[in-house]
């Protein structure tokens, strides 16, 4: 961007949202804005969201998963500096941290062209880097300092709840926990770190964690907390997802009409917004609710509908899952 189009951007932006952008330069937390200005912090969210598209940071994946945030800032530091009130103490760990990863490691020695290959893949829009070679190369290092060196916080938080979901469905409990108290630990008081994708599948992948491992209360607390976060940035799809969640929850507690309730809200907003994959499982859930009430009918009429969209979205294994969920219904009737 050049310092024309800054300055035309700067000028043309609203009361409202050059108050929030003012706050936001100085350092001031989502929450503290919030209360200075009377707004809800997901207005502020949204303010900042629409800054950086009006400084032309639009995000370069529809999911939302990179902030533009540090984008924001580093714009006014190189064209408006006056205005970036000072560092907070948590920059200021970033940027010691940053200084003591950039001294050579002994053990890391000429892999500066990896490193230089990582970073162009990054730079150009990468998801998903895939280091491959024989065992013994270096791999695992080449992978740490490279993560290291690019402090990548944001996505080390997303890295926990991923890693609680996946360990909470296998035998690794006390794994499951662990990278599950530091996903809910750390993302309290980070949450103006990460973006709304996160934040909102945050809540869902802990809400599965905490349901795998059996604390009910805490996976009815972290959907709850999806469907207010839903609300409040208008986010369907979580919300569903949500819904969904809680739905199975009831389920399990023998509260059929209130699990009814929300696998009808869930389906409702699925089928509005065309979350196809979603939408089977909502189909499926609701399946597994009519089985547990012996209404097998019904349950196979959602079962049937599940399949369907799953075989449109190419889900071998997930039409296999509704499958077997079948076979044990008609072989529990049998016996």
């Amino acid at each position: 961007m050049s310092k024309g189009q800054f300055d035309k951007a700067f000028n043309e932006l609203t009361h409202r949202r050059r108050e929030v952008l003012l706050k936001f330069l100085a350092y001031e937390t989502d929450e503290a804005i919030a209360q200075s200005l009377n707004i809800s912090q997901a207005t502020v969210r949204q303010h900042i969201k629409v800054i950086c598209e009006e400084f032309g940071l639009e995000n370069e994946f529809p999911d939302e998963r990179r902030s533009k945030r540090a984008d924001l800032m580093a714009l006014f530091q190189r064209y408006k500096p006056e205005l970036v009130v000072g560092k907070t103490p948590r920059e200021t760990a970033t940027l010691e941290q940053i200084n003591q990863n950039s001294i050579a490691d002994k053990n890391f020695v000429g892999r500066e062209s990896a490193i230089a290959h990582l970073n162009n893949f990054d730079s150009q829009g990468a998801k998903v880097i895939l280091i491959q070679a024989k065992g013994g190369v270096g791999k695992t290092t080449l992978a740490r300092n490279y993560l290291q060196q690019k402090d990548y916080y944001n996505f080390q938080i997303e890295a926990y709840y991923g890693l609680a979901f996946i360990y909470s469905i296998t035998s690794f409990k006390e794994k499951a926990q662990d990278f599950a108290n530091k996903s809910y630990n750390s993302s309290k008081d980070d949450s103006d770190e990460l973006s709304e994708w996160s934040i909102g599948h945050r809540y869902i992948f802990l809400g599965l964690t905490y349901k795998n491992l059996g604390d009910t209360q805490k996976a009815f607390q972290m959907y709850n907390q999806a469907v207010t976060f839903a609300d409040d940035n208008h986010y369907a799809q979580i919300k569903a997802r949500a819904l969904t969640g809680l739905a199975e929850l009831y389920r399990r507690q023998q509260e059929f009409e209130t699990a009814f309730s929300y696998h009808s809200k869930a389906i409702e907003v699925l089928e509005k917004i065309g979350a196809k994959c979603d939408l089977a499982e909502g189909y499926y859930q609701l399946g597994l609710t009519y089985q547990k009430m012996k209404e097998l009918a019904k349950s196979r009429k959602n079962f049937d509908k599940a399949i369907l969209l799953f075989r449109e979205i190419e889900a071998p294994k997930q039409v296999e899952k509704v499958r077997h969920a079948m076979e044990n219904s008609e072989n529990n009737s049998a016996t």
